[in-house]
C-alpha cells in the first residue's frame, strides 16, 4: 500500500485557489459544485428538539455514495429518539425537481427547501 501525504487545504494559497477567504460569505452556503458525474453537494443540519430527539437533515445533490452519477437531488432525515431508536427516511427525485441559489443558501427539491443567510435557517420537509 503505498502512502500519500495529507495536505489540510488550510494555507493561503489553497483559499485563493477556491476564491475563499478565512471569513464565510453568503455565496459559500449556496450551489458551489457542479451537478454532474463525480461531483456532488450537500446541505447537512442537525437539531437538538424539546422532547429529547436529535434530528439530521440533509439535501444533496446525489447519494454520497454514488458521485458518478448524474443529478439525482435527495433529502434523507433520521430522527434518533431519547431511547436511542431511529428513523430514518431518505428520498431521491427526479433532476426537475431540484433548483439551488448559488447565491446563498436557497434549495428546494420538490416539496421540501431550505434557505438562510449564515445566521439564520429555515426548511422544510415532507417526507413519510
Amino acid at each position: 500500500m503505498s502512502r500519500r501525504q495529507v495536505i489540510p487545504g488550510i494555507q493561503e494559497e489553497m483559499f485563493a485557489h477556491e476564491g475563499l477567504t478565512q471569513d464565510v460569505v453568503l455565496w459559500e452556503d449556496g450551489l458551489r459544485a457542479d451537478t454532474g458525474p463525480g461531483h456532488f453537494e450537500w446541505w447537512y443540519f442537525d437539531a437538538h428538539l424539546q422532547d429529547g430527539s436529535t434530528a439530521v437533515i440533509v439535501f444533496m445533490t446525489k447519494s454520497l455514495i454514488n458521485r458518478r452519477s448524474p443529478l439525482t437531488p435527495g433529502v434523507q432525515v433520521t430522527i434518533t429518539r431519547p431511547d436511542g431508536t431511529k428513523e430514518v427516511a431518505l428520498s431521491f427525485f427526479a433532476p426537475s425537481q431540484f433548483s439551488a441559489s448559488r447565491e446563498s443558501c436557497d434549495v428546494h427539491i420538490d416539496d421540501n427547501w431550505v434557505r438562510g443567510d449564515l445566521h439564520r435557517y429555515e426548511l422544510h420537509v415532507k417526507m413519510d
